[in-house]
C-alpha cells in the first residue's frame, strides 16, 4: 500500500509537472483605455492547447461588462492554424445609447478564426462569428415602431474581421484590420424588426520590449445604417482611440 502510494503521488508530481511546464503554461495580462472612457482589465491564459481569457470593461468609472472567452487552435501546418472560438458576455445593468436604446441582455458568441504566416514578419487573419442576445424592451425611442416596447427583443449579429500585420523593424509592428457587421432586432410577438449594418477600420502600433508591450491603436467608426417598415437612418459613431499594455510570463 505505501509502495503504490508513493507511485501514485509520483505519478501525479510528473503529470502536473508536464501539465505546467513553460512550453504549455502561458500568461498575458493586459490593461487599456480609450477616448470613450471606457478602460479594460484582461487575463489570457494558454495551457493545454487551450486559449482562455478574462475581461472587465469599465466605462466613466462604473462596470459595463464582463467578457469570458475560449478558443481551440489547431495547427494545419507550420504557420498556418484554424481557432473555434466561444465568448459569453454579460452586461452591467441599464445601457442606452444612439443604437442600443434597450435593457442589455447576456451576449453569445461563436467564431472560427483563420490565422497565416506569411512570412517570419508578415501575418494575415480572418474570422467570422455570430452573436446572439435577448434584450429587454426598448424605451423612448420611435424608430422602426419599438417606441415604449415592452417586449423581449432579439438580436443577431454576422461579424466579419480581416486583418494583416507586418514587424517592419525588430520587435515593432503595425497591423490594420476591417470589422464588418451585419445585424437585426426582431420583436418577440411582433412584426417588428430593425436591419443594420456598420463597418470599422482599426489601426494599431504595437511594440515588444521583453516580456512588455505597449500599443496605440486608433479606429475608425463608420456609421450605423438603419432601415424598418419606418423608413432609414444613418447613425453616426465616435472613433476611437486606446493605448494599453501587456505583460507576458
Amino acid at each position: 500500500m505505501k509502495i503504490n502510494k508513493v507511485v501514485i503521488a509520483t505519478l501525479i508530481s510528473a503529470v502536473a509537472s508536464s501539465a505546467f511546464a513553460a512550453d504549455d503554461f502561458n500568461t498575458v495580462v493586459e490593461a487599456s483605455h480609450s477616448n470613450r472612457k471606457e478602460t479594460s482589465l484582461k487575463l489570457n491564459q494558454s495551457f493545454w492547447g487551450v486559449d482562455a481569457s478574462l475581461e472587465r470593461v469599465f466605462r466613466d468609472g462604473l462596470g459595463k461588462e464582463l467578457n469570458i472567452e475560449v478558443g481551440y487552435p489547431a495547427e494545419i501546418k507550420p504557420g498556418f492554424s484554424i481557432t473555434p472560438q466561444v465568448e459569453f458576455t454579460h452586461p452591467d445593468g441599464y445601457v442606452k445609447d444612439s443604437v442600443k436604446p434597450f435593457d442589455l441582455g447576456n451576449t453569445w458568441k461563436f467564431g472560427i478564426q483563420t490565422d497565416l504566416e506569411i512570412t517570419s514578419r508578415w501575418n494575415v487573419m480572418f474570422r467570422y462569428r455570430f452573436e446572439t442576445a435577448k434584450h429587454g424592451g426598448f424605451t423612448d425611442y420611435d424608430f422602426g415602431g419599438f417606441k415604449d416596447s415592452s417586449g423581449d427583443i432579439r438580436q443577431n449579429t454576422h461579424r466579419l474581421e480581416l486583418g494583416t500585420g507586418y514587424e517592419i523593424v525588430d520587435d515593432l509592428e503595425l497591423s490594420v484590420k476591417y470589422i464588418g457587421r451585419i445585424y437585426r432586432f426582431d420583436e418577440k410577438n411582433s412584426d417588428n424588426e430593425i436591419k443594420g449594418h456598420n463597418g470599422d477600420w482599426e489601426f494599431k502600433a504595437a511594440y515588444s520590449i521583453g516580456d512588455f508591450t505597449p500599443y496605440a491603436q486608433y479606429t475608425i467608426k463608420n456609421s450605423d445604417h438603419l432601415k424598418s417598415d419606418m423608413g432609414r437612418l444613418n447613425l453616426a459613431n465616435e472613433n476611437e482611440f486606446k493605448v494599453g499594455l501587456s505583460y507576458s510570463f
